[in-house]
């Protein structure tokens, strides 16, 4: 007999029942975000340029409450040969120093954990948790993907996608 297989572990993904998540869309991409991880969600501001080098995806910086936060397009992450669309919103995430351009913040919306098609392994895509198939869109893994961000910088490693 086959188990089903457990979604990955990551904080903030559900382990079960109903969450709520806003839905974004970047390069044409609808992408849920759980709510529980998004501090604000603003027009985009006027950004500082990025450092010297900056992979693709980093829009600039952003000085907000004593912090400077590092503003990421996320087209540019998931979508990368279709990123060529103007952002006009701004998703500061909490608990860090990532904010995310996106072509908009739409509504929000509750996700039901067995609606997801969860992914069963991290993978080439580590901001990607899943597929609401009903809600026809993707689930970002928050923690996979500033991570993945992170370690970019880090590395200086440009390329996120894949």
């Amino acid at each position: 007999m086959q188990r089903a297989a457990e979604p990955p572990p990551a904080s903030a993904l559900p382990r079960g029942g109903a969450r709520r998540y806003r839905v974004c869309r970047a390069a044409g991409v609808r992408l849920a975000l759980p709510v529980s991880e998004i501090a604000e969600v603003a027009p985009l501001p006027a950004l500082l340029p990025p450092p010297p080098a900056a992979p693709a995806w980093y829009a600039g910086r952003w000085p907000h409450d004593g912090l400077e936060m590092t503003v990421v397009r996320l087209a540019a992450v998931v979508a990368p040969e279709r990123a060529a669309g103007a952002d006009a919103v701004l998703v500061r995430l909490g608990g860090g120093y990532w904010a995310l351009a996106c072509e908009d913040a739409g509504e929000e919306r509750l996700l039901d954990a067995a609606e997801v098609r969860w992914r069963q392994a991290a993978g080439a895509r580590p901001w990607l948790a899943g597929t609401a198939l009903a809600a026809r869109c993707a689930v970002l893994d928050v923690v996979g993907l500033t991570g993945m961000l992170a370690t970019a910088l880090d590395g200086d490693e440009g390329d996120t996608h894949g």
